[in-house]
């Protein structure tokens, strides 16, 4: 599969799997209305990939796949330890952390997928 392929169709699916996870997990968590909270989430990561990312920084996984992996589990050791913790000692609105992060996790990935320079970069790396 091609890197501009991986760009313009995986993240964008993978922004709908983790959507619908946090969806999931703020139903399962018993959230009600508090799950709105989800909404602006979403927002905050599409601005966020807009705005602060360059098309370099978003294509490095695609150019080194072995550091993607580091980081990868490196984060979700470091998640694996501090979130139970810190949703415990939040309590309810605690139980928010996880949907809206998926939800953010969700808005980047779709700003990312739509940019012009992403897909330049990604086209560049298949050649």
């Amino acid at each position: 599969m091609s890197s501009r392929a991986k760009v313009r169709f995986g993240w964008p699916l993978l922004a709908v799997a983790s959507l619908a996870l946090a969806v999931l997990d703020s139903m399962y968590e018993g959230l009600g209305w508090l799950a709105l909270a989800i909404v602006p989430a979403c927002g905050v990561g599409f601005v966020l990939g807009r705005v602060t990312t360059t098309a370099w920084q978003a294509t490095a996984g695609l150019r080194d796949v072995s550091v993607t992996g580091v980081a990868l589990a490196v984060g979700f050791g470091l998640a694996a330890l501090v979130l139970p913790k810190l949703i415990a000692a939040t309590g309810v609105v605690g139980s928010l952390i996880v949907p809206a992060a998926l939800a953010a996790t969700a808005g980047y990935l779709v700003a990312l997928a739509t940019r012009r320079d992403v897909l330049e970069e990604a086209e560049r790396l298949d050649r």
